[in-house]
């Protein structure tokens, strides 16, 4: 069946789709996801051809979401960077916030916190360029939950200073996400580790931050 499928493959001209069909058969893909994935190749490189980038794009996000697994979520981003590297190319900037959402997403989902950090703050930049309010917060989500993890790891391991850097980094975002529990929950947690690095004077306004947002004060 593999052979067939690379043989059907190669005689439809689609050589570029081949070259992908054997990259993912030698990371595991198979069966019914690989012949799925080889017709989606198949369908991009051909709409690549006569110009089609909307046609391309849409299905490199398809095949992002066919190896979307846990243990496929490398092959998701391949994908995914290639959607975005088009829509770049093009000059498509929802094409590409799109894809720098989907890329955070996955890099997020994936423990890479400083790649999710990049692909979010472009997606909500873009998304400031778009004036789409609703993607920017979005995005600001995002990040706040990316940087809140990380101060999480930092202060379980004793590093009150990178904790309070991170917390700082979430409070940032946080008053672009437009959400008072996030705004006030990431008040909290920045006010709380400034009091036990001794520096209450610091600590003391973001917590009254914190009542605030807490009580619509």
């Amino acid at each position: 069946a593999f052979q067939a499928l690379c043989l059907d493959t190669l005689a439809a001209g689609a050589v570029q789709s081949f070259v992908d069909v054997m990259y993912l058969a030698c990371n595991g893909a198979g069966g019914s996801q690989l012949a799925q994935a080889r017709d989606l190749l198949v369908r991009a490189e051909t709409a690549r051809r006569r110009g089609d980038t909307g046609v391309v794009i849409a299905t490199y996000g398809a095949l992002a979401a066919l190896f979307a697994g846990d243990g496929s979520r490398r092959t998701s981003i391949y994908f995914l960077e290639r959607s975005l590297d088009i829509a770049r190319l093009v000059h498509d900037s929802r094409a590409e916030m799109d894809a720098c959402r989907a890329l955070g997403e996955a890099h997020e989902a994936c423990g890479d916190a400083a790649r999710a950090v990049a692909y979010h703050e472009a997606h909500k930049k873009l998304a400031g360029g778009l004036e789409d309010a609703g993607a920017a917060a979005t995005a600001a989500s995002h990040l706040v939950h990316v940087f809140a993890k990380q101060a999480e790891v930092a202060e379980a391991k004793g590093d009150l200073r990178l904790a309070l850097d991170k917390y700082m980094s979430a409070v940032d975002a946080a008053s672009s996400s437009g959400d008072a529990a996030t705004m006030a929950d990431t008040s909290y947690h920045a006010g709380r580790l400034f009091v036990l690095l001794g520096e209450a004077h610091m600590g003391v306004p973001l917590l009254l931050e914190h009542v605030r947002w807490c009580h619509g004060w």
